[in-house]
């Protein structure tokens, strides 16, 4: 129950983490960067058109912290999810 309630927090904070203003420090189109997101958080990693891609980092700002493997702008793959109450899941995405 647990990794379900973790998967479902985790994937509303990705939706909806387009919606607010950003700023990009690199190369967030094709390459590396870092994406700051204001009032969520922070993207750190790979890029492909635009997309999250490849290994990052999500850091939100009320201190759940994704770290793992992107696809198409999704967490998807191997990863660790870190939740600001300490829970933690470690798997696929």
């Amino acid at each position: 129950m647990l990794k379900n309630n973790i998967l479902i927090l985790f994937l509303a904070s990705v939706f909806s983490i387009n919606l607010f203003a950003q700023n990009c420090t690199g190369n967030c189109e094709n390459g590396t960067g870092i994406y700051t997101l204001d009032y969520v958080g922070t993207y750190e990693g790979t890029w492909k058109n635009s997309l999250k891609h490849g290994e990052g980092t999500l850091s939100f700002k009320n201190g759940n912290k994704y770290v793992g493997d992107f696809l198409n702008d999704s967490a998807h793959g191997k990863g660790t999810l870190t939740l600001n109450s300490g829970d933690k899941y470690v798997g696929d995405f």
